[in-house]
């Protein structure tokens, strides 16, 4: 009998070992896809903010150079922060997500030239109209928002509540982007005190449309989780 007692209590301990491991390891990795997923957003918050910031040096400062130099090398840092971080997590395509970034971000860095340029002329004489083709290398937010995606996705699938954090950190984001958008779009109007053209009219409603369309699925969300929660407790 104190033998039969001995096996069950041995089970039960190894059982609650096992447990305790496999729990252990599951609150590494949602560390894992947490930390890298805040490196990634710094990054997209970062060179988005790049954008804003030196293209209001160029507008506002007579020798802009040095400031956008620290921009660069700022978002430079976040560009490298995040490679470094997506090797360290288990997404699918994983390598195929670092691959785009540095396409992208390749891309982007070519035509930052044309800001330091453009900064090397008299304040009233410059046009950020020659600037375009740097504002418009815009790939590299479609990778770092692809690769936040797919963290998103991991969390989700292996810790619901982390991934829920995650998603709604995301949806905020998507709507101060949009936002931000408008003002990149409209700035070089601001600046020549030209009307918007037909084209802008048109981006502008759909930067607004994306906002709106964000902010009725987190109304949804809420709405189907309160009826849930009701159900539940009915």
């Amino acid at each position: 009998m104190l033998a039969l007692l001995a096996a069950g209590v041995l089970v039960s301990t190894g059982q609650r070992m096992v447990s305790a491991v496999t729990q252990y390891r599951d609150s590494g990795d949602a560390q894992t896809l947490a930390a890298a997923d805040k490196t990634i957003f710094e990054a997209i918050r970062a060179i988005r903010s790049q954008r804003g910031d030196a293209t209001t040096a160029l507008i506002a400062e007579d020798n802009p150079t040095p400031k956008l130099e620290a921009l660069q090398r700022m978002a430079n840092a976040q560009y490298e922060a995040t490679i470094a971080a997506i090797a360290t997590i288990d997404v699918p395509d994983r390598d195929a997500l670092s691959a785009a970034i540095t396409r992208e971000w390749n891309t982007a860095t070519s035509r930052y030239p044309l800001l330091l340029d453009e900064a090397k002329r008299p304040r009233q004489e410059r046009d950020l109209k020659r600037t375009m083709a740097w504002q418009d290398a815009r790939g590299v937010f479609e990778q770092l928002n692809n690769a936040s995606s797919a963290v998103s996705n991991r969390a989700r699938m292996n810790h619901p509540l982390v991934g829920e954090m995650v998603q709604v950190r995301r949806f905020a984001w998507q709507a101060r982007d949009r936002y931000g958008l408008q003002c990149s779009l409209l700035r070089g109007n601001v600046n020549t005190g030209q009307a918007m053209s037909e084209g802008q009219k048109v981006s502008h409603g759909q930067f607004r449309a994306i906002v709106a369309r964000r902010a009725g699925l987190a109304r949804e969300n809420k709405a189907a989780r309160g009826g849930a929660g009701g159900r539940h407790a009915a």
